[in-house]
Protein backbone atom coordinates (compact mmCIF):
# COMPACT_ATOMS: atom_id res chain seq x y z
CA UNK A 1 0.00 0.00 0.00
CA UNK A 2 3.08 1.81 0.94
CA UNK A 3 4.48 2.17 -2.42
CA UNK A 4 1.35 2.49 -4.52
CA UNK A 5 0.54 5.60 -2.30
CA UNK A 6 4.32 6.78 -3.32
CA UNK A 7 3.61 6.04 -7.05
CA UNK A 8 0.62 8.18 -6.58
CA UNK A 9 1.86 11.26 -5.34
CA UNK A 10 3.59 13.13 -8.46
CA UNK A 11 0.28 12.39 -10.53
CA UNK A 12 -1.89 14.68 -7.47
CA UNK A 13 1.42 17.45 -7.45
CA UNK A 14 0.81 18.00 -10.94
CA UNK A 15 -3.07 18.87 -10.92
CA UNK A 16 -2.84 22.48 -12.03
CA UNK A 17 -5.05 25.08 -9.98
CA UNK A 18 -7.66 26.67 -12.37
CA UNK A 19 -8.04 30.40 -11.49
CA UNK A 20 -11.22 31.77 -11.93
CA UNK A 21 -12.48 35.93 -11.69
CA UNK A 22 -16.33 35.33 -11.77
CA UNK A 23 -16.79 37.00 -8.50
CA UNK A 24 -14.51 39.90 -9.84
CA UNK A 25 -11.37 38.33 -8.27
CA UNK A 26 -8.90 35.80 -8.77
CA UNK A 27 -9.72 32.79 -6.73
CA UNK A 28 -9.83 28.87 -7.09
CA UNK A 29 -12.02 27.07 -9.19
CA UNK A 30 -12.86 24.41 -6.77
CA UNK A 31 -13.95 27.01 -4.20
CA UNK A 32 -16.22 28.93 -5.83
CA UNK A 33 -19.94 27.56 -5.16
CA UNK A 34 -21.51 28.28 -8.19
CA UNK A 35 -21.31 25.69 -11.52
CA UNK A 36 -18.49 26.99 -13.64
CA UNK A 37 -17.12 25.52 -17.11
CA UNK A 38 -13.38 27.43 -17.56
CA UNK A 39 -11.66 27.12 -20.79
CA UNK A 40 -8.05 28.25 -20.71
CA UNK A 41 -6.04 29.62 -24.05
CA UNK A 42 -4.98 25.80 -24.41
CA UNK A 43 -8.46 24.76 -24.49
CA UNK A 44 -9.88 27.67 -26.56
CA UNK A 45 -6.97 26.52 -29.41
CA UNK A 46 -7.50 23.25 -29.35
CA UNK A 47 -11.37 23.07 -29.58
CA UNK A 48 -11.09 25.79 -32.11
CA UNK A 49 -13.16 28.30 -30.83
CA UNK A 50 -13.63 31.69 -32.70
CA UNK A 51 -16.79 32.81 -31.50
CA UNK A 52 -19.75 32.62 -28.90
CA UNK A 53 -21.64 30.01 -30.87
CA UNK A 54 -18.42 27.78 -30.79
CA UNK A 55 -18.66 27.52 -26.72
CA UNK A 56 -21.83 25.34 -27.63
CA UNK A 57 -19.82 22.49 -28.34
CA UNK A 58 -17.76 22.35 -25.45
CA UNK A 59 -21.07 23.51 -22.58
CA UNK A 60 -23.60 21.19 -22.05
CA UNK A 61 -27.06 22.67 -21.30
CA UNK A 62 -26.53 25.76 -23.76
CA UNK A 63 -27.42 26.36 -27.29
CA UNK A 64 -28.00 29.38 -29.23
CA UNK A 65 -30.85 30.27 -31.41
CA UNK A 66 -30.50 31.94 -34.63
CA UNK A 67 -34.22 33.21 -36.03
CA UNK A 68 -35.49 35.11 -38.97
CA UNK A 69 -32.48 37.36 -39.37
CA UNK A 70 -29.20 37.92 -38.28
CA UNK A 71 -30.16 40.17 -35.34
CA UNK A 72 -32.07 37.68 -33.87
CA UNK A 73 -29.16 35.58 -32.11
CA UNK A 74 -30.56 34.20 -27.84
CA UNK A 75 -28.70 32.19 -25.97
CA UNK A 76 -30.63 29.15 -24.13
CA UNK A 77 -28.86 28.02 -21.07
CA UNK A 78 -30.49 24.89 -19.11
CA UNK A 79 -34.08 25.32 -21.08
CA UNK A 80 -34.50 29.30 -20.24
CA UNK A 81 -33.73 31.62 -23.21
CA UNK A 82 -35.28 35.02 -24.59
CA UNK A 83 -37.84 36.53 -26.74
CA UNK A 84 -37.67 39.38 -29.47
CA UNK A 85 -37.95 42.42 -27.10
CA UNK A 86 -37.01 40.91 -23.98
CA UNK A 87 -34.45 41.13 -21.53
CA UNK A 88 -31.77 38.10 -22.33
CA UNK A 89 -31.62 35.74 -19.66
CA UNK A 90 -27.67 35.15 -20.21
CA UNK A 91 -25.75 38.14 -19.99
CA UNK A 92 -22.24 38.50 -21.70
CA UNK A 93 -19.18 40.04 -20.67
CA UNK A 94 -15.79 40.42 -22.99
CA UNK A 95 -12.91 42.21 -21.46
CA UNK A 96 -15.69 43.89 -18.58
CA UNK A 97 -18.23 45.35 -20.70
CA UNK A 98 -21.36 43.72 -21.02
CA UNK A 99 -22.88 43.19 -24.60
CA UNK A 100 -25.93 44.90 -24.72
CA UNK A 101 -27.30 43.81 -28.07
CA UNK A 102 -27.25 40.53 -30.09
CA UNK A 103 -25.41 41.58 -33.23
CA UNK A 104 -22.42 41.91 -30.61
CA UNK A 105 -22.73 38.17 -30.18
CA UNK A 106 -21.69 37.24 -33.60
CA UNK A 107 -18.41 38.85 -33.55
CA UNK A 108 -15.39 36.70 -34.24
CA UNK A 109 -13.10 36.52 -31.10
CA UNK A 110 -9.98 35.47 -32.44
CA UNK A 111 -7.50 36.28 -29.74
CA UNK A 112 -9.02 34.88 -26.78
CA UNK A 113 -7.12 34.26 -23.40
CA UNK A 114 -9.94 32.60 -21.02
CA UNK A 115 -14.09 31.66 -21.39
CA UNK A 116 -15.98 31.23 -17.58
CA UNK A 117 -19.47 30.23 -18.41
CA UNK A 118 -21.25 30.02 -15.05
CA UNK A 119 -25.04 28.70 -14.78
CA UNK A 120 -27.50 29.48 -13.08
CA UNK A 121 -28.91 32.75 -11.51
CA UNK A 122 -26.36 35.33 -11.58
CA UNK A 123 -28.65 38.41 -10.83
CA UNK A 124 -26.43 39.37 -7.46
CA UNK A 125 -23.21 40.51 -9.52
CA UNK A 126 -24.70 40.20 -13.09
CA UNK A 127 -27.75 41.76 -12.82
CA UNK A 128 -31.48 41.40 -13.97
CA UNK A 129 -30.08 39.89 -17.22
CA UNK A 130 -28.49 36.99 -15.83
CA UNK A 131 -31.33 34.70 -14.69
CA UNK A 132 -30.17 32.09 -16.82
CA UNK A 133 -26.15 32.61 -16.08
CA UNK A 134 -23.69 34.52 -17.40
CA UNK A 135 -20.67 34.68 -19.49
CA UNK A 136 -17.66 35.71 -19.40
CA UNK A 137 -14.85 36.72 -22.09
CA UNK A 138 -11.09 37.58 -21.36
CA UNK A 139 -8.98 38.65 -24.67
CA UNK A 140 -5.46 38.39 -24.55
CA UNK A 141 -3.56 41.33 -23.31
CA UNK A 142 -1.16 43.05 -25.14
CA UNK A 143 2.30 41.59 -25.11
CA UNK A 144 6.08 42.56 -24.36
CA UNK A 145 7.35 41.22 -27.11
CA UNK A 146 5.97 41.24 -31.14
CA UNK A 147 3.64 39.00 -32.02
CA UNK A 148 2.25 38.70 -35.44
CA UNK A 149 -0.36 36.30 -36.29
CA UNK A 150 -2.53 35.72 -39.42
CA UNK A 151 -5.67 33.18 -40.32
CA UNK A 152 -7.03 32.63 -43.46
CA UNK A 153 -9.76 30.02 -44.00
CA UNK A 154 -12.22 28.66 -46.69
CA UNK A 155 -15.92 26.03 -46.78
CA UNK A 156 -18.86 25.51 -48.80
CA UNK A 157 -20.73 28.11 -49.69
CA UNK A 158 -18.30 30.24 -51.14
CA UNK A 159 -17.09 31.21 -47.17
CA UNK A 160 -13.91 32.77 -46.72
CA UNK A 161 -12.68 34.55 -43.51
CA UNK A 162 -9.32 35.86 -42.99
CA UNK A 163 -8.10 37.04 -39.35
CA UNK A 164 -5.10 38.62 -38.27
CA UNK A 165 -3.54 40.11 -34.92
CA UNK A 166 -0.58 42.21 -34.24
CA UNK A 167 1.16 42.79 -30.82
CA UNK A 168 3.74 44.59 -29.16
CA UNK A 169 5.76 47.12 -27.45
CA UNK A 170 5.82 50.64 -28.12
CA UNK A 171 7.70 52.00 -25.02
CA UNK A 172 9.18 49.44 -23.37
CA UNK A 173 7.68 48.42 -19.47
CA UNK A 174 5.32 51.46 -20.35
CA UNK A 175 3.45 51.15 -23.75
CA UNK A 176 1.84 48.76 -25.25
CA UNK A 177 -0.35 47.76 -28.36
CA UNK A 178 -2.55 45.16 -29.96
CA UNK A 179 -5.02 45.52 -32.91
CA UNK A 180 -6.80 42.64 -34.48
CA UNK A 181 -8.90 42.61 -37.38
CA UNK A 182 -11.58 40.02 -39.29
CA UNK A 183 -13.97 39.56 -41.92
CA UNK A 184 -15.40 36.84 -43.34
CA UNK A 185 -18.28 35.97 -46.63
CA UNK A 186 -20.62 33.25 -46.86
CA UNK A 187 -22.52 33.38 -50.42
CA UNK A 188 -25.23 31.32 -48.97
CA UNK A 189 -27.10 27.97 -49.79
CA UNK A 190 -30.79 28.81 -49.48
CA UNK A 191 -31.93 29.18 -52.87
CA UNK A 192 -34.70 31.74 -53.21
CA UNK A 193 -36.17 30.35 -56.59
CA UNK A 194 -38.35 34.14 -57.07
CA UNK A 195 -35.32 36.20 -56.90
CA UNK A 196 -33.29 34.23 -58.35
CA UNK A 197 -30.52 34.18 -55.67
CA UNK A 198 -29.11 32.65 -52.24
CA UNK A 199 -31.22 34.84 -49.37
CA UNK A 200 -28.69 32.90 -46.24
CA UNK A 201 -25.91 35.50 -47.07
CA UNK A 202 -23.62 36.78 -44.43
CA UNK A 203 -20.61 39.60 -44.36
CA UNK A 204 -19.37 40.77 -40.64
CA UNK A 205 -16.22 42.93 -40.22
CA UNK A 206 -14.72 43.13 -37.15
CA UNK A 207 -11.92 45.35 -35.91
CA UNK A 208 -10.78 46.00 -32.06
CA UNK A 209 -7.91 48.10 -31.13
CA UNK A 210 -5.95 48.22 -27.26
CA UNK A 211 -3.73 50.54 -25.57
CA UNK A 212 -2.09 49.37 -22.35
CA UNK A 213 0.06 52.18 -20.24
CA UNK A 214 1.40 51.43 -17.13
CA UNK A 215 3.00 54.93 -15.80
CA UNK A 216 3.85 53.05 -12.42
CA UNK A 217 3.73 50.09 -10.95
CA UNK A 218 0.56 50.62 -8.96
CA UNK A 219 -1.30 52.46 -12.06
CA UNK A 220 -2.75 50.86 -15.35
CA UNK A 221 -4.59 52.19 -17.86
CA UNK A 222 -6.47 50.04 -20.36
CA UNK A 223 -8.03 51.67 -23.46
CA UNK A 224 -9.75 49.59 -25.86
CA UNK A 225 -12.06 50.76 -29.11
CA UNK A 226 -14.43 48.09 -30.76
CA UNK A 227 -16.13 47.73 -34.17
CA UNK A 228 -18.24 45.40 -35.99
CA UNK A 229 -20.05 45.20 -38.63
CA UNK A 230 -22.56 42.81 -39.51
CA UNK A 231 -24.67 42.42 -43.01
CA UNK A 232 -26.70 39.35 -43.94
CA UNK A 233 -29.93 38.01 -44.90
CA UNK A 234 -32.25 35.38 -43.35
CA UNK A 235 -32.16 32.14 -41.56
CA UNK A 236 -33.84 28.90 -41.72
CA UNK A 237 -37.09 28.98 -39.93
CA UNK A 238 -39.82 26.66 -38.91
CA UNK A 239 -43.00 26.06 -36.97
CA UNK A 240 -44.74 23.05 -35.91
CA UNK A 241 -48.47 23.08 -37.00
CA UNK A 242 -50.91 20.14 -35.46
CA UNK A 243 -52.75 18.52 -38.12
Amino acid sequence: VQGHAQGDAPLAESIEEVIVTSRYREESLQEVPDSIVALDALDIQQQNITDLMDITRTVSLMNFENILNMGSLFINMRGISSQRGSEPGVSVYIDGIQSTTPLQLSQELFDIESIEVLKGPQGALYGRSAIAGAINISTKKPSDEFENVALVGFADGGEYNVNFKSSGPISEGKLYYSIFGGTMEYDGGIMNTYLDMEVDFKENDTFRGRLLWTPTDQLEIDARVNYDDLYGGTYHFSTIVDE
